[in-house]
């Protein structure tokens, strides 16, 4: 007997090089899961991304190509530091 794949638990609201992100699960019967990744800016909501997670590892579409390991704050690190700078 199968057992359904497990889905990791990601929290709801993370903090990565000073991007607030909002993570939401998109249900899904598939074994590939999905979050929206959204950012939060003040009080306004700016951009979505996904993450993706299949076969113990997350992933992630930029700019520059796809970012994956099996770690997701890994794969959130990498994605918005390439996109992000201080300010000056």
């Amino acid at each position: 007997m199968r057992m359904p794949p497990r889905i990791p638990q990601l929290p709801s609201t993370v903090s990565v090089h000073g991007h607030r992100l909002q993570l939401e699960l998109v249900p899904s019967q598939t074994a590939r899961k999905t979050w929206h990744v959204t950012e939060q800016l003040g009080a306004h909501l700016v951009g979505q991304a996904r993450l993706y997670y299949e076969r113990g590892e997350f992933s992630m579409e930029t700019s520059t190509g796809t970012i994956k390991d099996a770690d997701w704050g890994v794969v959130l690190m990498r994605a918005f530091g390439r996109s992000w700078s201080p300010p000056r």
